[in-house]
Order: C-alpha cells, then structure tokens, then sequence
C-alpha cells in the first residue's frame, strides 16, 4: 500500500478530523529525525489521521537524505525538496500545497517548538477556526525577534488584531 492509499485508508476509517503537519527544513542534519519522530509519537497518540510532510527548502548539509529515509520508513511521512534555497515563505506555501489534513500546522525542523502542544491545541480547533500558540519566556535572537515582530505586523495588516502568539 502506498502513502497515499494509507492516507485514503486512514482518513476514510478515523471519524475525527486529519491532521497535516509541515516540517520546515533547511540545514537542519542535526535536529530533523528527532523532531519528525517527536511530532510522529504525538500524532499517533491524538488517534486521528495524519501526515507529516517535510518540506526541505535547498538544504546542502544532508538533511535532504534524512528527509528521503524518513519517508522510506517512516509510512505517513512524505519529503518535499526545493532545489535552492526559497526561503520561509516558499516553505509555507508549498506545505499548503501538498497538506491533505483537515487541519494544517507547521513546525520549524529545528526543534524550537515542543511537538507536545499538539495534544492542547486539538482539540481546541472544534471550538474555532484558527489556533495560534504562545510560547512565553522563549529565548531568541536579536535576528529571530525582528522576523517574528515582522510576521506578527503582516498577520495584522491582512487579518487585523490578533491575539499575542508565537510559532505553530
């Protein structure tokens, strides 16, 4: 049975609603395998469907062939590859592309956010449209805080106020 027959299978036999999760990657040799298993172990215990597609973004260190292990062994894993590098925002968007889950969350690969927060913010989505989480006292660079407050400004131009949140 291929990924997507198990997809088909699994959605088809799981009455709650399935779950896509991007894996952004770039150079990410280290951490990748850790975080995909981590979120993997999380997904499996929600009982629902899910998918986790890794989307390696040009990486050059060898994270592109940890991403095509993973989806050899692991079954509902998937590696998407950019060629070059495109940046943050290719990633989304390719993960948009491919997402089949009811749901959609995304996870940078290099283990910043804990996949544990899957299991509080699920079941919350029956209630809402959108969860955003929050991370307090996280410890970032002088860089990462610039690009978060960026991203925060576009979600506010295009959606208008939103509520404090940080990551997934």
């Amino acid at each position: 049975m291929n990924t997507q027959e198990k997809w088909s299978f699994l959605h088809d036999n799981v009455r709650s609603q399935s779950i896509s999760v991007i894996v952004m990657a770039f150079n990410e040799r280290d951490y990748l395998e850790i975080v995909v298993r981590e979120i993997a172990s999380v997904l499996h215990g929600l009982k629902r469907a899910y998918e986790i597609i890794i989307v390696d973004d040009g990486s050059s260190d060898g994270t592109e062939k940890i991403a095509d292990r993973l989806a050899e062994e692991l079954p509902m894993v998937r590696a998407i590859h950019h060629a070059t590098n495109q940046g943050l925002g290719a990633a989304y968007r390719t993960g948009f592309v491919q997402a089949q889950g009811d749901l959609v969350t995304f996870f940078p690969a290099d283990g910043q956010f804990p996949a544990t927060i899957m299991q509080q913010f699920v079941p919350l989505i029956t209630n809402a449209d959108m969860v955003l989480g929050y991370l307090p006292n996280r410890h970032s660079s002088l860089l990462a805080k610039v690009l978060s407050k960026v991203e925060k400004i576009i979600y506010r131009v295009l959606f208008g106020p939103l509520p404090k949140f940080q990551g997934c």
